[in-house]
């Protein structure tokens, strides 16, 4: 949310500083305050309770943790939970890239891979070259004067953060795959609407419409959502190095998509770059139909069995093991009916009375 209202923020400073002798120099030295304010505060900012622990600091390291646990001894319950943690870490060999990037276990395979996939098609669909490119999109469709495409992409840049802030507010309500669903259906569109807007005359209606879709479209879903699925996905035991190659692989698309858009657009006219983006949106939604399973309620030591072969788990979150059902009294069987429906939906009622 904040680095979206940076992004509005930066488009609101080329808007104000509009005309003004020197303007460009102006929005660069108003991109500097903030960083200034970064590095003044930065030093206020504790250092990490677990960076301490790792490097013999431990006195440093609960005082830490005091000033953020007024509970004495839950401060102290938590400096026991790191060191465990760490001791554990210790026993455990730090998994090779190779290891990360195809996994041995078919299982971690699974996992590894659907995430990546997710990372992949959030960039693959094309917003880097909205983001990037949203001014000269709306010029080319015959909006000729400067600050109405200010106040155009601003509205994209609107757009993009209340969706935004809707999304984070929805996925551990509603669940990840409809907002991921919606979101590759919406991105499907607004493509579509694009497409219209670029075929024959241009039309400026339909571009500002069709990105201010794709915007909300993208951060309704996929743009809060693609490292929250990635962690939850990722194996324990590769999940830092898995998460890193996500980043990578993000970032990857990203730059190809911003750096390859101008000449596409050339080469092939606006329509025909937007059209090369709606399969890859179709797949996407495909994609996560057929392969990202729900995680939403479900602990992240249960994850691996919705990837086991055979598992359904595309659409349902597994269930607990029952292995003491009795027909008897019928008690134990409404308990294991009860830990279900608590994995399922942990605010459910019924599951709290069962």
């Amino acid at each position: 949310v904040c680095t979206n209202l940076g992004i509005l923020l930066g488009y609101a400073a080329g808007l104000a500083f509009y005309g003004v002798p020197g303007d460009w120099r102006l929005m660069f030295a108003v991109g500097a305050l903030p960083a200034a304010v970064l590095l003044a505060l930065i030093w206020a900012v504790p250092e990490s309770p677990r960076w301490l622990v790792t490097h013999g600091q431990e006195i440093k390291a609960r005082r830490i943790l005091e000033s953020v646990f007024p509970d004495r001894v839950r401060a102290v319950g938590q400096l026991r939970a790191i060191k465990e943690a760490l001791a554990e870490e210790r026993t455990k060999p730090e998994p090779r890239w190779i290891d990360v990037a195809w996994p041995s276990n078919p299982v971690e395979r699974r996992q590894m891979h659907r995430g990546l996939g997710v990372a992949f098609f959030s960039q693959a669909t094309g917003t880097e070259a909205v983001v990037y490119y949203a001014a000269s999109i709306v010029q080319q469709a015959g909006v000729t004067d400067v600050r109405q495409t200010l106040l155009a992409i601003m509205g994209v840049g609107f757009c993009k953060l209340v969706f935004l802030t809707i999304g984070a507010s929805l996925f551990d309500r509603v669940g990840r795959r409809p907002l991921l669903l919606s979101s590759a259906a919406g991105i499907f569109g607004s493509l579509c609407i694009l497409v219209l807007g670029s075929v024959g005359e241009p039309s400026a209606a339909l571009a500002i419409t069709g990105l201010c879709c794709f915007m909300a479209s993208f951060s309704a879903g996929l743009s809060p959502l693609v490292y929250v699925v990635c962690s939850e996905l990722f194996p324990a035991s590769m999940r830092a190095r898995g998460m890193a190659l996500a980043l990578f692989v993000t970032r990857t698309v990203a730059g190809v998509i911003s750096s390859s858009f101008v000449s596409l657009r050339e080469g092939l006219t606006p329509a025909g770059a937007w059209l090369i983006f709606i399969p890859v949106a179709f797949g996407a939604f495909v994609f996560i139909y057929t392969r990202i399973p729900e995680t939403k309620g479900v602990p992240l030591e249960q994850i691996p069995t919705l990837f086991a072969e055979g598992s359904a788990g595309c659409c349902e979150p597994p269930s607990l093991p029952v292995t003491h059902v009795r027909g008897a009294s019928g008690t134990d069987a409404a308990g294991a009916a009860g830990r279900r429906r608590r994995l399922r939906d942990p605010d459910d009622p019924a599951a709290l009375g069962a």
